[in-house]
């Protein structure tokens, strides 16, 4: 055999060498994006884990008294209902709600949920901020597997407007780790409930911008390590009511991501003032 010949022979099966992994990669799980890992994993881990969550708020209502309850179901991507606890199912979901109503004649949520936030940032005197939040020490009743009651620790005041559209707001997290090395975000769900407590139809609700338009770019959106991956969850915290206790910064989504996004932009940057946030002991720095 000539040289040349030789040396094609060994080309050819060098390259099928180092082809052979991406010719055995197969196609991503059904169910999972690409973006996944569980796409690519051992097909019986993932029939056996089935990673991912989803959580769904069927039903909420408020009491005469103010008490403020939400029907709540949670699965995985092929709808086998989850164990709360995980003890029937792989892995503890950890679930946050969030109550919160639009008044009459205006456009932003006002959450019913709050919590009192100090600065974190030493030597900071700065005094302290009501947050909207989620609800804390609240309790959940199971109905069936997967399916919970949440009654909420926070009571709406018995002043209440119950002609007004309501919303209640779930993250849910599923924690794999003893099984796989998870997307943080992949084994996150968000959703929101809108009703109105007298059981009319709701009429005003709130959708400036869906979290498909931020995920154009963003794929997916992620906040708060990871367990905020919805616009239409964020709003209900965001509002005019939450201010940054170390900045005294609005945290009002819009201000926050209009100014988030404009950055070097800004007249206050190019003015000499940084744009950040002091966030989990850390400062955010939006100014580029």
């Amino acid at each position: 055999m000539s040289s040349r010949k030789l040396f094609l022979s060994a080309t050819t099966v060098l390259l099928a060498a180092l082809l052979m992994p991406l010719a055995a990669q197969k196609a991503p799980n059904a169910g999972y994006s690409k973006h996944e890992k569980a796409a690519y994993m051992d097909q019986n881990l993932v029939n056996f884990v089935r990673p991912g969550v989803i959580a769904k708020i069927v039903s909420a209502g408020i009491a005469k008294d103010g008490t403020i309850t939400a029907r709540v179901t949670i699965t995985d991507p092929k709808g086998l209902p989850l164990d709360r606890d995980g003890i029937t199912t792989p892995g503890v979901v950890s679930l946050s709600l969030i109550a919160a109503y639009i008044p009459a004649g205006q456009k932003q949520y006002v959450s019913y949920t709050t919590a009192s936030l100090k600065p974190s940032m030493p030597g900071n005197t700065n005094p302290t901020q009501i947050q909207a939040a989620n609800d804390s020490g609240g309790i959940f009743t199971k109905n069936a597997e997967g399916d919970y009651t949440y009654t909420f620790k926070t009571k709406a005041p018995t002043t209440f407007d119950p002609t007004v559209t309501h919303a209640i707001g779930i993250s849910a997290r599923r924690d794999l780790s003893e099984f796989l090395t998870q997307d943080e975000w992949a084994q996150v769900s968000n959703d929101v409930y809108n009703f109105v407590p007298d059981g009319s139809a709701v009429k005003v609700t709130r959708n400036v911008v869906p979290t498909a338009v931020c995920n154009n770019c963003h794929d997916p959106m992620v906040g708060h390590g990871g367990s905020r991956i919805t616009v239409e969850l964020c709003i209900l915290c965001h509002t005019p009511q939450t201010i940054n206790p170390d900045t005294l910064l609005s945290q009002d989504m819009p201000v926050l991501i209009h100014k988030i996004h404009m950055g070097k932009n800004l007249p206050s940057v190019i003015a000499g003032t940084p744009y950040r946030i002091w966030h989990r002991g850390a400062w955010s720095d939006f100014s580029d």
